[in-house]
C-alpha cells in the first residue's frame, strides 16, 4: 500500500514521513525518489502491522502521516517563548572617563572635542551549538564630536559596520587586533560614502584614529546569537536562551573580563551578579 499527497516541510532534525516510491532491499525503508546521496525516510504504513494498515483509507493514513511529521517537528524545534530562560545580572565597572588633554588640538580641529562615552562592557553566552545568526541589519560606529560615538560595539561573527564621519575634519580610523586588522584611510564626510567594513572572525577589535590619538574604541565580535551591551550602571539581560549549560562571558577592557559557566532553565531568569576586577 502506497499513500499519495505532498510531503510535510522540514526543519533541522525533523523527521519527515511522506510518499516513497521503491524498497530499499533487506530494510523495512523505502528510498524516495526526491531524496539525496541515498536519504531514507519511513513510510507510516511500515511502523503499522500489515493487517492493520491494509483496513485504514488512505486519506486516513494521510492525515495520520501529517499528526507525526508536526511531532517530530515539535520535538526537534528550538525553544520559544516559556520554554526559554535568562540571564539577568552585572558587570562591576567602576573606573572614570580620562580627561583629554585638548591644548595639542587648538587651532587645528574645526569643532569641540565630546566627552568620551562611560565605560560599559559587552556580555555574551558560549557554548555547545551556539553560532552567530545571519546578520542583516549594518551596524554604526559614528566619528562624532571627535570621539568614537559607541565606545563599545557587540556585534555577530559576519556582521558589517559602517564608520561614518560626522566631523567637519578628517579622521583615519584603523585598527593592528588581530580579529581583524585595518585601515580605513582619511575622509570627510562629504568626500565619499562612509566605509563598511565585514568582521568575520571573533575577538575583540581596537579601535584608533591615526590623526586623534586620543579617540578609542572597541567592537567585539562573537559567535553567538545570545549578546548584548551593558547600561552605564553595568547592568545587563539576555533573554530567550534554551535551557542549557553555557560559559557566560563578559569584556570591559583587556584588565577586566570574566568567565562563568551557568545553568539555564525553563522559564527562570538566572541571576549573576559578576566579581569586582
Amino acid at each position: 500500500m502506497r499513500l499519495h499527497g505532498r510531503s510535510h516541510p522540514r526543519s533541522s532534525g525533523e523527521l519527515r514521513y511522506f510518499p516513497v516510491s521503491r524498497r530499499h532491499p533487506g530494510t523495512g525503508l523505502e528510498k524516495s525518489d526526491h531524496t539525496h546521496g541515498g536519504d531514507f525516510r519511513v513510510r507510516l504504513c511500515d511502523l503499522l502491522p500489515r493487517r492493520f494498515a491494509a483496513t485504514l483509507k488512505p486519506s486516513l493514513l494521510l492525515h495520520l502521516t501529517g499528526l507525526l511529521s508536526l511531532g517530530a517537528t515539535m520535538i526537534h524545534a528550538p525553544a520559544f517563548g516559556g520554554e526559554t530562560g535568562a540571564i539577568r545580572g552585572r558587570v562591576p565597572l567602576g573606573g572614570a572617563v580620562v580627561p583629554i588633554a585638548l591644548d595639542k588640538y587648538t587651532g587645528k580641529i574645526s569643532g569641540r572635542v565630546a566627552t568620551p562615552a562611560r565605560p560599559v562592557a559587552g556580555v555574551w553566552l558560549e557554548g555547545p551549538g551556539l553560532h552567530a545568526p545571519t546578520v542583516m541589519k549594518t551596524a554604526t560606529v559614528e566619528q562624532k564630536g571627535y570621539q568614537f560615538a559607541s565606545g563599545l560595539l557587540v556585534v555577530a561573527v559576519g556582521a558589517q559596520v559602517a564608520f561614518p564621519n560626522l566631523d567637519p575634519d578628517y579622521h583615519n580610523v584603523f585598527s593592528l587586533s588581530k580579529a581583524k586588522r585595518f585601515d580605513l584611510g582619511r575622509y570627510k564626510p562629504d568626500e565619499r560614502p562612509a566605509p563598511v567594513l565585514t568582521f568575520d572572525k571573533p575577538g575583540v577589535v581596537r579601535l584608533l584614529c591615526e590623526i586623534h590619538e586620543h579617540m578609542r574604541g572597541t567592537i567585539i565580535v562573537v559567535d553567538s546569537p545570545h549578546f548584548t551591551r551593558t547600561a552605564e550602571d553595568g547592568s545587563f539581560t539576555l533573554p530567550g536562551i534554551a535551557p542549557g549549560t553555557y560559559t557566560l562571558k563578559a569584556w570591559a577592557d583587556e584588565r577586566r573580563t570574566w568567565e562563568q559557566t551557568v545553568t539555564i532553565r525553563r522559564s527562570q531568569t538566572l541571576e549573576v551578579n559578576l566579581p569586582a576586577r
